[in-house]
């Protein structure tokens, strides 16, 4: 399952990957390269996935 941000900026589910825009697919695939980048070059630091999970949670009261 996909999910898209509508124009209220509310998460919903999309019924295949043919919803998506190509545009906002791209903008992704840029800011992926970026992101990876940025790693590489030692420019940001990763943090784990379950702290941010942990994080959310948090915030959420999860």
């Amino acid at each position: 399952m996909y999910i898209a941000i509508n124009s209220d900026n509310r998460l919903q589910p999309m019924k295949n990957e043919m919803d998506i825009d190509p545009e906002i697919e791209k903008a992704w695939a840029e800011e992926a390269e970026r992101r990876l980048t940025e790693l590489e070059e030692g420019k940001v630091e990763p943090i784990p996935g379950e702290q941010v999970m942990d994080g959310l949670k948090n915030i959420t009261g999860e």
